[in-house]
């Protein structure tokens, strides 16, 4: 039922623990962090409704609900509903009052009745229930959030808490009973709790909607309301049981001041006495005749429900006391005459409710509603020490209240049951920060010393890239002294082959031309061998000529000789030409691979020129980069 009551938190909760420190109960708040943002919840069914956190929350972020918006809504839909009235609205909205109950009768409310009339007959139940029972050390009931904590809590005190309806049920009880009103009853109610009195099964239904003063107020708004209307029962003293002590008052004016009646009211009081008080009666100590108990200091007058902000309270008080006047007419049957003894009073009261029938008026409580929790044991309570880092009795004993619990126990306890958790102790949290404090600072030395030692590394680095600078910017010189090498070498590699190419030329000519050579040295042949083969015929025919063709003869013989000469020279030469061929057909063949050669030579001094230059301007590249690192390491180190 977390954050799902009666009492609920928005998100404006900033985590705060206001309203931890106000609650008077240790487990009705809840933290918890959601995206990393704390907030405390309600828990309602540990929640006694006392509006404590309402009222000393800064930021707004509790908010409860009542039934305004449905009891406008049944009103719109012709629902016969009347409507009770708080005495404490009169005295809030005395100027106000009788216009906004016009304003409800135009909205369809039948009937109005002030819950003081139900008051006065609280007051006679008590007194008839006290003095028949002889009850000592009873505790009133009018005050649901006193009921709800008794009930759930201090359940030992359920035999002294009175068993008479409030004068919220007595007024409903009176209405259905007596007056024989079959309308749905609304109660206007300057208090958030009356909503768990009203559900309560104990009190039958008889009341069907709690609108608060403040929800209906907020409702309406500045319409406009032109229209009177007013109540419609007489009352007594009742008006002022929603003052501090107003029971007391009431009580006291018909037994007298004899009986010690224990006024207490407010709940950084009243719960604590009550929680005491439960011990005392354990202890059968002597108690109180009565105890007048409320849990808002300034009663219900400033009630969870009103507009406690926007009201002067002399204006409120002096209201009241006007009532008071109004029912202490002097009468001979009015019990509220105080010009008569007490005796008297208490007689005229009784005539008074002669009607009534007191079994009508009584109630009965919740003997299971009692919150169970887990108790933390001693064992428990050391080890959760331990977890908060509260290792010595100093640390045990803070008790700053900073996490919203009065002792570092009770916030021990909180996180036993699972409602808080260490994280939200300052000091665990400053515990927390000083070993990390601790851890940091021995970080921090740390770094320095690996600073110090990167320091020294970068500067290694530094030379290092000095000394590769250095070395790029020389291989990069090389290289270019290389290129410029290399291109020379090209060059002259390609004149050579130049070279290569002509010679290569040449000797074709020249074989071309040994070619020709050998065909006219086969013409030469054939013509001497025909010259030698016509020298023959003429050394014949000179023969037969006898002296006449003697020298004719002698001719012949010297063009056989000259023919026999010539074709020796041409075998000569043809030999010659048979053995330079080959050898010049090698060295042409020889003289092409070595073309090839030097071209391909060439080639790819071309390429390891271009290749040189390219490292020279990679390398330019890599001196610039390892300059720029070396500039920033520098800047690095400074």
């Amino acid at each position: 039922m977390l954050n799902k009551g009666l009492v609920f938190t928005n998100d404006n909760c900033t985590g705060c623990n206001r309203c931890i420190i106000v609650c008077p109960i240790l487990g009705a708040n809840y933290a918890r962090e959601e995206n990393s943002l704390s907030r405390i919840y309600v828990d309602g069914e540990k929640c006694i409704h006392c509006g404590s956190c309402l009222r000393s929350c800064n930021h707004k972020a509790r908010e409860y609900k009542d039934d305004t918006e449905e009891f406008f809504s049944d009103l719109e839909r012709g629902e016969q509903i009347s409507l009770i009235v708080a005495p404490a609205f009169t005295a809030n909205y005395s100027k106000q009052y009788g216009a906004v109950l016009g304003y409800l009768k135009q909205k369809g409310v039948k009937h109005f009745y002030s819950v003081s009339t139900g008051a006065d007959i609280t007051t006679w139940a008590y007194l008839q229930y006290i003095l028949k029972h002889q009850l000592s050390g009873g505790i009133s009931q009018p005050c649901p959030a006193i009921v709800d904590f008794i009930e759930k809590y201090e359940p030992s005190l359920l035999s002294k808490l009175i068993p008479v309806h409030s004068p919220m049920m007595c007024t409903a009880v009176y209405l259905k009973k007596y007056l024989k009103n079959t309308d749905k009853l609304a109660f206007l109610s300057p208090c958030i709790a009356k909503k768990v009195e009203i559900d309560d099964a104990n009190t039958k239904g008889y009341v069907k909607y709690n609108v608060t003063f403040s929800k209906l107020m907020g409702k309406i708004g500045d319409v406009s309301m032109d229209k009177q209307a007013a109540e419609e029962l007489e009352y007594g003293l009742g008006s002022l049981y929603p003052m501090p002590g107003g029971l007391k008052e009431n009580v006291e004016f018909f037994l007298g001041k004899d009986q010690f009646i224990r006024q207490i009211e407010g709940e950084e009081q009243v719960y604590d006495y009550l929680k005491k008080y439960a011990k005392r009666i354990k202890g059968k100590k002597e108690a109180p005749f009565l105890i007048d108990a409320l849990n808002c200091s300034k009663g219900c007058l400033y009630g969870t429900g009103t507009e406690a902000d926007k009201n002067d309270e002399e204006e409120i008080l002096m209201e009241l006391q006007k009532e008071r006047g109004k029912s202490q007419r002097k009468d001979k049957k009015n019990p509220f005459d105080p010009s008569v003894p007490e005796s008297t009073r208490l007689i005229r009261l009784n005539e008074h409710f002669k009607a009534l029938d007191i079994n009508d008026f009584i109630r009965e409580y919740n003997h299971n509603a009692k919150v169970a929790e887990r108790e933390m044991t001693e064992s428990d309570y050391q080890k959760i020490l331990k977890e908060m880092k509260k290792d010595t009795l100093e640390k045990q004993k803070f008790n700053c209240s900073a996490c919203g619990y009065s002792t570092c126990k009770q916030m021990a306890k909180a996180i036993y049951n699972g409602y808080n958790k260490k994280e939200n102790c300052v000091h665990y949290i400053k515990d927390e920060l000083e070993l990390e404090k601790a851890c940091i600072h021995k970080m921090t030395n740390e770094l320095k010393a690996a600073k110090v030692a990167k320091e020294a590394e970068y500067k290694n680095i530094f030379m290092i890239f000095d000394k590769l600078h250095t070395s790029i910017e020389e291989l990069g010189e090389q290289n270019e002294h290389t290129a410029v090498d290399t291109l020379d070498m090209s060059e002259a590699l390609e004149q050579l082959r130049r070279y290569a190419e002509l010679l290569k030329d040449s000797l074709e000519e020249i074989e071309k031309f040994i070619l020709d050579y050998e065909n006219t040295n086969r013409i030469v042949v054939n013509i001497s061998s025909k010259t030698n083969m016509l020298a023959l015929n003429a050394s014949i025919e000179a023969a037969r000529a006898g002296d006449a063709g003697r020298g004719f003869s002698v001719i012949a013989n010297q063009v056989r000789l000259l023919a026999e000469k010539t074709k020796e020279a041409v075998d000569e030469s043809r030999k010659n030409s048979d053995a330079l061929l080959p050898a010049i057909h090698e060295l042409k063949e020889k003289s092409k691979i070595f073309v090839d050669t030097i071209f391909e030579v060439n080639e790819k001094t071309k390429t390891i020129a271009a290749t040189a230059q390219e490292v020279a301007v990679q390398s330019e590249v890599i001196g610039s980069v390892s300059g720029e690192i070396a500039e920033k390491m520098e800047k690095i180190l400074e």
